[in-house]
């Protein structure tokens, strides 16, 4: 995320193709490299990468890729994955800029003049793969509907629902998974709705800047969101109480407060964009009046 400015700069310099090889060179040989770690833990793991169908058998393989070939080769699985996945995705890709001419300033302090940017259970490692390989059918399911849904409901109307579903969702079936069975039920749930952002921002940055403005918005919300990606997850383990029955509980509940917080900046969002728009629409009719 820190180095987003970097690559919006570079994409103006060259092209979104070459900018996103950059980008797989760094993904493959991110995992390769900690596949070559000597400490005892590396942050975070295995990311099982992707979505929907795809991720689900990434993210069951994976747990037999350690079992059988160790940690090692399956850091090596996820960079031969990235690089032969993106490599194509790469080919095919194809952006608009020579008819949009976006705005493609790396850090353009311009934008935060604008108010309405700052709003848009104990178990076993098997049943732990299970559980995250339970996020991919929930994002195939939801996040095409969320696209769709767009559509017709609105952009930031859906993302902020979606939103508050997400909040919904950690209050009343995390903190309260007794058995397997409803930690999977969270898991698909939360597949189909926590990725919302990913799925809406750009539509949501279009919706409120504008598209001409979508390549510097995207980096400076890249940027702005750094902090929380890298201390969310510290904070998380912080409020955990070992020891006691429910040692998740005070985690369980700032997410929830957080996916709050998030829909009530959406919602700002929202009357902000809108109060924009009955401006627009009265300043037309202002100026079709002098004109008559």
């Amino acid at each position: 995320m820190l180095i987003a400015p970097l690559a919006t700069a570079f994409a103006r310099h060259t092209s979104t193709r070459k900018t996103i090889v950059v980008g797989i060179i760094f993904e493959v040989a991110a995992p390769i490299a900690a596949s070559f770690a000597t400490k005892h833990r590396v942050a975070n793991g295995i990311a099982a990468a992707g979505s929907g169908i795809g991720g689900l058998i990434f993210s069951l393989s994976i747990q037999e890729i350690i079992t059988i070939m160790g940690v090692e080769w399956a850091f090596r699985t996820v960079a031969i994955r990235v690089g032969v996945v993106n490599s194509i995705c790469t080919l095919l890709i194809r952006d608009r800029n020579k008819i949009i001419n976006p705005n493609k300033r790396a850090f353009d302090y311009r934008l935060f003049k604008r108010g309405n940017f700052y709003w848009p259970v104990g178990m076993t490692k098997q049943q732990g793969s299970i559980s995250t390989a339970m996020l991919n059918p929930g994002m195939a399911f939801g996040r095409p509907l969320a696209g769709l849904s767009s559509d017709y409901f609105g952009r930031i109307n859906i993302s902020g629902n979606m939103t508050l579903l997400s909040a919904l969702n950690c209050f009343f079936i995390w903190i309260f998974p007794k058995t397997f069975a409803v930690a999977l039920v969270f898991s698909l749930v939360s597949g189909a709705v926590c990725g919302v952002f990913w799925t809406t921002i750009s539509p949501v940055v279009v919706e409120v800047v504008g598209i001409e403005e979508l390549p510097r918005a995207l980096s400076l919300t890249w940027l702005w969101i750094t902090l929380p990606t890298t201390f969310s997850k510290p904070i998380g383990l912080y409020l955990r109480r070992p020891g006691v029955h429910n040692e998740y509980l005070y985690p369980q509940i700032f997410s929830g407060v957080m996916y709050l917080a998030a829909t009530g900046c959406i919602g700002r969002s929202s009357d902000e964009r809108e109060r924009q728009k009955l401006y627009a629409k009265m300043e037309g009719r202002r100026k079709g009046l002098e004109v008559c």
